[in-house]
């Protein structure tokens, strides 16, 4: 039980606090990606999530991006998206050219989400009250 207890800690100590990306594979990353967007307050969540994604679009080679995003806090992340937000704009692509900042690219893909989260809610709900309420039974002995 002892060894157990150390092997557990020496596996938190390697991990990190969970506030860092552990970059030691793809599959690390996304792991340790999803476990901080699930602890990051609400505000900062889809700026978190855009960032990581800009970053893997922006970087495709895969050693390249594991070594860009390793050991970086949500911050460092959504700085370097910011930064690629930048770019992209000055380059004049089209799907970043009609947001005149970060923010409201952000506020945008919020609203977005918004209206796609309000539709699968209304379709399940509408599901769920067409469902007529019955029980059978079965009545012969097993």
């Amino acid at each position: 039980m002892k060894y157990l207890v150390l092997i557990c800690l020496a596996f938190m100590i390697s991990c990190g606090s969970g506030t860092k990306i552990n970059a030691r594979s793809l599959k690390t990353v996304n792991k340790s990606v999803s476990f901080i967007k699930e602890r990051l307050p609400e505000a900062e969540r889809l700026q978190f999530e855009i960032a990581f994604w800009m970053v893997r679009d922006d970087i495709r080679n895969n050693d390249e991006f594991l070594k860009a995003v390793d050991d970086k806090k949500p911050a460092d992340l959504i700085a370097m998206g910011k930064d690629i937000f930048t770019k992209r704009k000055a380059a004049g692509d089209q799907e970043y050219a009609k947001y005149e900042n970060w923010e409201q690219m952000i506020a945008g893909w919020y609203q977005q989400r918004q209206t796609e989260m309000a539709k699968i809610k209304e379709r399940t709900d509408k599901r769920e009250n067409d469902k007529v309420r019955r029980i059978d039974y079965n009545m012969h002995s097993l």
